[in-house]
C-alpha cells in the first residue's frame, strides 16, 4: 500500500511537470524558422502585398490577404482577422488548410498545389495554439513586401 501511494505521488508530480513543458513546446514554435518557410512555399505566391507585375499590371493579393508581411497578416482578410492567438480552430488561416481536399475553399487550392503535409499543419496549429498575443506571434519578423 505504501509503495502504491509513493508511485501515485511520483506519477502525479511527473504529470504536473509535463504540463508546463508541453505548453512551452507549443509556444516555442519560431515563426521565422518554422512557419515562414511553410508560407513561402505554399501561400505567398498568391497572397503577397499588392504590386505592379513585370507587364505593368496591378496585382492584388488573393482574397485580400497578404501573408508576406506581419502587417498584412494582422490586417487579415477583408478587415477580419485570420489569426486568434491560442485558438487554431477559430483562426481562419488554420481552418482553410484543414478543409477536405474536395472543398473549394481549401488552401492551397488543389488546382495550384497539393494540400499541406500533416507536419506543416501541426506546425501551424502549434504556432497558433501556443500564442497568447497575436502581436507577439512573429517575434522580431516584420517581413518585406514580396511583390514585383
Amino acid at each position: 500500500m505504501r509503495r502504491t501511494r509513493g508511485f501515485v505521488r511520483v506519477a502525479s508530480a511527473a504529470a504536473l511537470l509535463a504540463l508546463p513543458l508541453a505548453a512551452q513546446d507549443r509556444a516555442a514554435v519560431d515563426f521565422e524558422k518554422s512557419v515562414l518557410p511553410i508560407l513561402e512555399k505554399n501561400c505567398i505566391e498568391c497572397h503577397r502585398t499588392a504590386h505592379v507585375d513585370a507587364s505593368g499590371k496591378q496585382v492584388r493579393p488573393k482574397a485580400g490577404l497578404a501573408l508576406d508581411t506581419k502587417a498584412g497578416i494582422l490586417a487579415g482578410r477583408r478587415k477580419q482577422p485570420v489569426l486568434v492567438a491560442g485558438d487554431p480552430d477559430a483562426s481562419e488561416l488554420y481552418q482553410v488548410i484543414t478543409l477536405p481536399d474536395d472543398d473549394e475553399d481549401r488552401m492551397p487550392p488543389k488546382d495550384k498545389k497539393a494540400a499541406l503535409s500533416a507536419r506543416d499543419k501541426e506546425t501551424l496549429k502549434g504556432w497558433i495554439a501556443g500564442a497568447t498575443d497575436v502581436e507577439k506571434m512573429f517575434g522580431a519578423w516584420e517581413g518585406k513586401p514580396s511583390g514585383g
